[in-house]
């Protein structure tokens, strides 16, 4: 009996050391899977880290690309041609106000033509003959007033004699000789009075004749449109300006810019917002810097000359306007028009 009770508890041990070790090997297991999974998720997030990383660490690498072009100085707003509006049938510059680089203000006198003294004297003749046409027309006035007046006399007196003649108290001859009266004055009038109406015309046509000379003396001295600067000039006293010729071109200096003639071949790589480099041939001390505001994308005929003949031959470019920074800017107002070399800052993209 007791020899029995032992081999059950011996038989309980083992079966609770047995139970204990299958606890201990399944703890190992999930222990040892846990430890797994939780590198995997470890490996992941460092790869995910990685992959990230090396995006948001990716630099900008330049392309070797410098790109190269002509260009002029040139305000970056508005430029205008100022032209003689041609009411005459020819015309030439009489006398110039004003210089090259030059600065104006608004209503400043800028040329005027020979065709000035002729509207100035032409404007004087329309004047007094318009003070002609009112003492003419005041006259006629004058006059129908007076027939009027008697007129409505002798017509009084042909009422009064045909009234006197129809009771029988004057004769046939006295009621016609005031009835002749009567009609002859009657007929001066309305003809005194066509004649006012006819000065009144006269004096209609003379005021418009002084509006139309006096306006073209206001256009014989052009006149400054707008504040702004003298850029060039391009005819002087003594040349003819006809068929709509630019006799100046002016226009605001305060943002000074460069117009660059990019050759089609390289206007992909020329970019907004792109740096530029401005230098120019003869003026070694010039060193402007500025970016690209202004792409056009309308292919045009080249206008700024190279030194190598062999690059002007039918060169097709498009225009891309810079703006200065100020300190270029500023320097660049005393070069309107020059001739410039332009190299760009290569533009980036990502490796």
């Amino acid at each position: 009996m007791q020899e029995n009770e032992n081999e059950n508890k011996v038989n309980a041990t083992h079966k609770t050391e047995e139970k204990q070790n299958r606890v201990g090997i399944l703890n190992k297991i999930s222990f040892k899977k846990l430890t797994i999974y939780l590198a995997s998720i470890l490996i992941l997030v460092v790869a995910i880290q990685k992959i990230n990383g090396s995006k948001n660490s990716r630099v900008e690498q330049p392309l070797n690309i410098r790109v190269f072009a002509l260009g002029k100085v040139q305000p970056t707003e508005y430029i205008r041609s100022i032209q003689y509006p041609m009411i005459y049938s020819s015309s030439r510059i009489k006398a110039l106000y004003v210089k090259e680089n030059q600065f104006i203000k608004k209503g400043d006198p800028l040329f005027s033509v020979e065709d000035r003294d002729e509207s100035i004297y032409n404007m004087k003749s329309s004047r007094a003959k318009i003070i002609q046409q009112i003492a003419e027309l005041e006259s006629a006035k004058a006059k129908m007033l007076s027939s009027k007046t008697l007129r409505d006399f002798y017509r009084g007196q042909y009422k009064r004699y045909n009234f006197l003649r129809n009771q029988g108290a004057t004769t046939y001859e006295q009621a016609d000789e005031k009835e002749t009266l009567y009609r002859a004055t009657e007929q001066e009038y309305l003809s005194n009075q066509k004649l006012v109406e006819t000065n009144k015309a006269k004096l209609k046509s003379a005021e418009w004749e002084y509006e139309a000379n006096k306006f073209k003396s206001m256009l014989s001295v052009i006149k400054a449109p707008e504040n702004g600067k003298v850029f060039k000039i391009y005819s002087r006293p003594g040349e003819s300006i006809n068929n709509g010729k630019a006799v100046m071109d002016v226009g605001n200096s305060n943002s000074m810019g460069i117009l660059a003639e990019v050759n089609r071949a390289d206007i992909e790589n020329i970019k907004l917002g792109q740096a530029a480099n401005i230098t120019a041939n003869g003026v070694p001390n010039l060193k402007w810097k500025g970016r690209v505001i202004e792409v056009s994308r309308q292919v045009t005929q080249q206008t700024v000359n190279s030194d190598d003949p062999a690059a002007n031959l039918a060169n097709r470019v498009f225009n891309v306007l810079i703006k200065l920074d100020n300190k270029s800017s500023i320097q660049a107002q005393n070069y309107n028009y020059m001739e410039v070399n332009i190299l760009f800052e290569p533009i980036y993209s990502e490796k």
